[in-house]
């Protein structure tokens, strides 16, 4: 007997300002995977289940095709075991993985294959599990729900871990529930365009480089920005003083105290591209993608993309490359995009 899977994840964009491990968008870009499960005959002899992988997509020599290593074929195995099940025996679980998603890069190509890695193991071990339990069970394997949540559910997605935080993924039975809102977002209204440099942030340094403890005026900053921040890009013409979509306000309403400052050794480019768009009628504003280097930024549905294009190249021309000692300029990707409405879906045969 054999079963097959065809599976589609989104990328995604987190945190889009001052919304740190809550807010989070599905983007137009995506993952895509193919398996079969093929089981040998019942008279042969059990033997120990065995997975193979492919992979086509960006980055294929910084990709394991290992599984106990593999990203994808890690979580699928991780959630066999925190389901207490496995592979059946006899079977041989066939996978190729094609991926465009920039690795590294804030675009959550990691939350990405943890969402495809859980949805194989529950349909290779025929779980059962609810969407929602689905999206527990990434929450817990990635420790934050602002890349899976989106992934999984598609849009602009509101997130809240229940309980005082992460926990290990090591029994699907016992993770604490995780609660979303899919917010509006305003696709007639507003452009979206990623800025992809050509270098990589790593995720643990970028969470490494974080204060323990903030201010009480830092919190009170988010907090204000978070909360309006969620109404306007769902309705930039809401009624209230000074609240309608326009430069000013999306630009105050982006800003951030809790992260963005303290990674900005980190992700060069960032703060001369805010400057050197200040001046563009049609840009919004931006904002770190994730833990960057990524930037996203919101534009009108006027803007002059070729235009925006050459004006963010030469920026990054001026710029000491953070991987190659010595060499001035860093190649950039400029990619516009849109928020994907669904989010992963998938065929079963």
């Amino acid at each position: 007997m054999t079963r097959s899977i065809q599976l589609r994840v989104p990328a995604s964009t987190a945190n889009l300002g001052p919304g740190y491990d809550s807010l989070g968008m599905a983007l137009s870009l995506y993952l895509t995977v193919s398996a079969t499960l093929s089981h040998a005959s019942a008279n042969d002899s059990p033997t120990t289940p065995s997975i193979s992988l492919t992979y086509t997509g960006a980055e294929p020599g910084a990709i394991s095709l290992d599984p106990s290593k593999n990203l994808i074929s890690r979580t699928l195995l991780d959630t066999l075991r925190a389901a207490h099940t496995s592979l059946p025996a006899n079977s041989v679980l066939s996978i190729h993985i094609d991926n465009p998603i920039p690795l590294g890069r804030g675009l959550g190509s990691s939350g990405s294959a943890v969402v495809a890695g859980v949805v194989l193991a529950n349909w290779a071990a025929q779980l059962g599990w609810s969407r929602d339990k689905l999206l527990q069970h990434c929450v817990a394997i990635e420790g934050h729900p602002d890349n899976v949540a989106p992934s999984l559910l598609g849009g602009f997605v509101a997130s809240v871990m229940s309980g005082s935080g992460p926990t290990a993924a090591q029994d699907a039975d016992h993770e604490p529930p995780v609660y979303t809102l899919q917010l509006p977002f305003a696709k007639d209204k507003i452009k979206l365009v990623a800025v992809v440099p050509a270098y990589h942030t790593p995720t643990d340094l970028a969470r490494a480089a974080l204060p323990k403890a903030y201010a009480v005026g830092q919190v009170v900053h988010t907090v204000q920005r978070a909360v309006m921040l969620t109404h306007v890009l769902g309705n930039p013409n809401v009624h209230g003083k000074g609240t309608h979509l326009t430069k000013q306000a999306l630009g105050c309403l982006l800003d951030d105290v809790l992260h963005q400052p303290y990674r900005m050794h980190l992700i060069p480019g960032f703060q001369q591209l805010k400057s050197a768009l200040n001046t563009n009628p049609d840009v919004l504003g931006l904002c770190v993608s994730g833990a960057g280097p990524t930037v996203l930024i919101f534009c009108t549905l006027d803007v002059d993309v070729p235009q925006l294009t050459s004006s963010i190249e030469v920026e990054y021309a001026k710029l000491p490359h953070p991987e190659h000692p010595g060499k001035v300029g860093i190649d950039v990707l400029v990619l516009p995009i849109e928020c994907a409405e669904e989010g992963s879906q998938w065929t079963e045969s």
